[in-house]
């Protein structure tokens, strides 16, 4: 390879990992500076869906990578692996799955703010909602994923491999998916590293971070309801609705060098509209 090409390569990796960074932090100034009258407090708008989250997951990620081994890995990455490799004849190093479990940390939840990405003048062109969009955001990010990785200067043979992983790792996901399969790929892992790893390694607030996510339900369903008690106790509710015993939760948590936050009993444990519990309990947003 000259040297040349070597930087290019460079340059590009660089670009597709930062896209939906870029894109997220566009997509956000917008959301935050809009009003919602359906929003009942004072204060900017709160996300949830943002470049935080990216990186919260992708630094879940990362942690997970840095602490298992052969001997420690609790969410079975490398046996999983092993079984993607023999069924599809594929050849993905674990080096590899690193760097595409970390893009599709990126890009997982691109398809909550945009429909889709074209090509215009050379330039990949997000096509935005007006509102964060739950309904489907999973199979979007994969389509975009898909196009974006297509529309590339890649190698093609990486290309393909990367296409067919990061679909499998972007469905994985999905909140309260039906697999097609009894023994899906990667399916704990990512849903651990989504659901529950952003909640142990986010840099926010945990109250901005849940009134985020209640800003964009509102968004979609002003009416919706929600039990303020559970949200508030995601992080440890969320592990046994995985079936993630108490034992191998406790190596996932060495493994990543965290530990489960206190119960948080401020809030009610009953099923309530949003909007209710958003006037009884706070004034502003704690942005």
């Amino acid at each position: 390879m000259e040297p040349r090409e070597a930087e290019m390569k460079n340059e590009y990796k660089l670009d597709l990992f930062n896209l939906s960074l870029l894109w997220h932090d566009e997509f956000d100034r917008v959301w935050k500076s809009e009003e919602d009258h359906h929003w009942p407090l004072s204060g900017s708008r709160p996300s949830f869906h943002n470049k935080d989250h990216l990186e919260a997951v992708e630094a879940a990620i990362r942690a997970y990578f840095a602490g298992s081994n052969e001997e420690n890995d609790p969410l079975n990455l490398r046996s999983d692996l092993k079984r993607w490799c023999e069924q599809f004849n594929e050849k993905v190093t674990f080096a590899e799955l690193q760097e595409i479990m970390v893009l599709v940390a990126r890009y997982h939840d691109v398809g909550n703010i945009m429909k889709e990405v074209r090509v215009e003048d050379g330039q990949f062109k997000p096509i935005f909602f007006d509102k964060y969009t739950a309904k489907g955001a999973e199979e979007r990010s994969q389509k975009i994923i898909k196009f974006i990785l297509n529309n590339s200067n890649m190698d093609p043979n990486q290309k393909a491999k990367y296409i067919k992983l990061t679909g499998c790792l972007i469905g994985e996901t999905t909140y309260n998916p039906t697999d097609k399969e009894d023994k899906p790929f990667f399916a704990i892992a990512m849903r651990f590293f989504d659901q529950i790893g952003n909640g142990l390694f986010s840099r926010v607030a945990k109250d901005e971070m849940i009134l985020g996510l209640l800003a964009e339900m509102m968004g979609e369903n002003p009416d919706v309801q929600i039990n303020p008690h559970f949200f508030w106790n995601f992080v440890r509710a969320r592990p046994a609705e995985l079936e993630i015993d108490d034992n191998t939760l406790d190596k996932i948590l060495i493994v990543l060098g965290k530990n489960l936050p206190e119960e948080d009993t401020r809030f009610p444990n009953q099923l309530m509209p949003a909007t209710d519990f958003l006037r009884k309990f706070f004034k502003k947003t704690p942005i």
